[in-house]
């Protein structure tokens, strides 16, 4: 990883698609389902986006925001 504090651990990934508001990709591919959830990291909250493949629950991408 290019930036590694930017590093999400994979479980809250997993949590994320668990728990997470579920919608299709922005893209419009068939198959991929992006997830959003809140999130906080280093006392500030973010909004983690996770991109996921369904077929096989690959994590396409995957960013934060404020």
């Amino acid at each position: 990883m290019q930036e590694p504090w930017r590093f999400v651990p994979v479980h809250i990934l997993r949590l994320a698609i668990r728990y997470g508001k579920r919608m299709p990709d922005p893209k419009g591919h068939r198959g991929i389902f992006q997830y959003t959830a809140p999130m906080t990291h280093r006392g500030l909250r973010y909004q983690l986006e996770v991109v996921v493949r369904e077929s096989d629950y690959t994590v396409l991408h995957f960013v934060y925001r404020r």
